[in-house]
């Protein structure tokens, strides 16, 4: 979409074909920059006044829950787990008020401003935290991996 078709998009058309919650996020700008959880009607006209007549957009459907991520990589047929992380984004945290008043008394202009939506905090987990379904798929990705000769 473009900044005009954008701005002249309304929370209801959109809450209509995405669904209540949405993001909306840059197609051609880095990072996460000029990306916002739209949340209702008010949050989205908000949004409208902050977003750039740079860039083209795209709206989707805001999808909650957890992001864990694992590195891994395979030799000789054997797959060596380098990291098991959970990552965290500013908004998961702004939404759940993690924030003490001190820190958003210091940082939350800076953090209005510059972190939007996504900021990946990540944090490394004990690889024996991970779930025997988790375990189970990692052993389907290595097959998987194998059978194509992936080195």
């Amino acid at each position: 979409m473009s900044y005009s078709e954008v701005y002249h998009a309304s929370y209801e058309d959109i809450s209509e074909k995405i669904g209540k919650q949405s993001i909306i996020k840059p197609i051609d700008a880095s990072s996460s920059r000029s990306t916002f959880k739209i949340t209702s009607s008010d949050d989205f006209e908000n949004i409208k006044q902050k977003i750039s007549r740079n860039y083209r957009y795209i709206i989707e459907e805001y999808i909650g829950g957890e992001l864990y991520s694992v590195d891994a990589f395979i030799a000789n047929g054997k797959m060596y787990i380098l990291s098991y992380a959970r990552e965290v984004a500013m908004i998961e945290l702004s939404d759940k008020q993690k924030f003490s008043q001190n820190f958003l008394q210091k940082h939350g202009e800076e953090i209005q401003k510059h972190f939007n939506f996504i900021l990946p905090l990540a944090y490394n987990l004990d690889f024996s935290k991970l779930s025997k379904i988790e375990l189970e798929l990692l052993e389907k990705l290595r097959k998987k991996l194998e059978e194509i000769q992936y080195t």
